[in-house]
């Protein structure tokens, strides 16, 4: 193939030979379609993290302006800043992670959505899905059939033994033209299966991604659904692959989450005086102490800052306020947001921005959707 200009293709597969028995029980309610395609317009240009945070953040924005949500209702994706050096799996749980708990309990019109994540990334899932990836790339075809072989259901079925629960098996793919992959081919594909899938698909790919239904009856019932991500490039192009099944009781998986193993307690308080530091915590930092005049600290958590409410900041302290996965000491104590007395309110602060939401002041994990 040639081309005078990089090019995307997208393309789903869904099986849907279901019956009511298997989707009788749904966990959630699935985000809607688009109204109209939102494009990653000069896509091949970008090679940073930060011009792919960028596009998910315009996409986000052009979501909540089509479906009459508020300014910013979405969040931002914030990915780490070596996202483009992880393996393709770990990428695409990523952000596949994030957009769906961007829409966690998100009110579309009259209707609230959730954002219910997959049990995890499934070693067998994403054998198959990359091994159909390598032989799109190795004999330059594009289509959920191989050439000579199977199609997506019978190849996941067969890969997986068919332990899942009948007929879920679905899949995604995309391609794009750039000879040896382009870095940014694994969100490239996502962006194009959530924000420009209308006019190809119907929001098929959309779909899937942020799908909350199914027949709940494995592991966390908070989650729904399995994973397999496979990514593969050669001179006819950059090729992606996302399968998915519903798991089924007595079938034994593989499941990769991605979680880290963060050795810091669970839960600090910070009392009394409060002087130049950082208090990490893998969940919640807590505090109703004073921080003094020309003192510069930092409270860092998994899930939330609690500022309780007799909690001060004196003028002339600085206090910064960040929610991170297993937070990270800095090298050196910065001035990120100065906050006084009286600019404060109790709550919980996310940043950036210094944000205060509420309520609750505490809440669940993401984690443990």
């Amino acid at each position: 193939m040639t081309f005078t200009y990089p090019c995307r293709q997208v393309c789903v597969l869904f099986f849907l030979f279901l019956t009511s028995s298997i989707w009788a029980q749904p966990p959630g309610v699935t985000p809607p379609r688009l109204d109209t395609d939102i494009p990653w317009n000069g896509w091949w240009t970008v090679s940073t993290v930060a011009g792919v945070e960028a596009q998910f953040n315009a996409g986000r924005r052009a979501e909540e302006s089509q479906k009459g949500l508020s300014n910013n209702e979405l969040g931002d994706l914030e990915l780490p800043d070596d996202f483009l050096s992880r393996s393709a799996e770990e990428q695409a749980w990523i952000i596949l992670k994030a957009e769906r708990e961007a829409r966690h309990m998100v009110q579309y019109g009259s209707t609230v959505v959730t954002g219910y994540l997959p049990e995890g990334v499934e070693a067998s899932l994403s054998a198959v899905a990359l091994e159909h990836a390598q032989d799109m790339a190795d004999r330059d075809y594009f289509s959920h059939t191989t050439l000579g072989g199977p199609n997506a259901f019978d190849r996941i079925g067969q890969a997986m033994d068919y332990c899942f629960d009948s007929w879920s098996q679905s899949e995604n793919i995309a391609w794009n033209s750039v000879s040896g992959g382009h870095i940014i081919g694994v969100p490239l594909a996502f962006y194009g299966f959530i924000y420009d899938d209308e006019d190809c698909c119907g929001g098929g790919h959309r779909n899937l991604c942020l799908k909350q239904t199914g027949n709940e009856n494995y592991g966390d019932p908070n989650r729904i659904g399995i994973v397999g991500f496979g990514r593969a490039a050669s001179g006819n192009g950059d090729y992606f692959v996302m399968d998915y099944v519903d798991p089924a009781p007595g079938c034994s998986y593989d499941i990769e989450t991605y979680e880290i193993d963060c050795d810091l307690p669970a839960v600090v308080t910070v009392p009394g005086n409060v002087y130049t530091d950082e208090y990490l915590a893998e969940d919640v930092v807590a505090s109703d102490g004073t921080i003094m005049s020309g003192e510069v600290v930092a409270f860092k958590a998994g899930d939330a800052v609690n500022l309780n409410a007799d909690f001060e900041v004196l003028a002339g302290a600085i206090f910064s306020a960040e929610i991170e996965d297993c937070p990270q000491p800095t090298a050196t104590l910065q001035s990120p947001v100065e906050l006084f007395a009286s600019g404060l309110e109790q709550g919980r602060y996310l940043t950036p921005p210094h944000q205060l939401i509420e309520p609750p002041i505490f809440r669940k994990s993401h984690r443990d959707f």
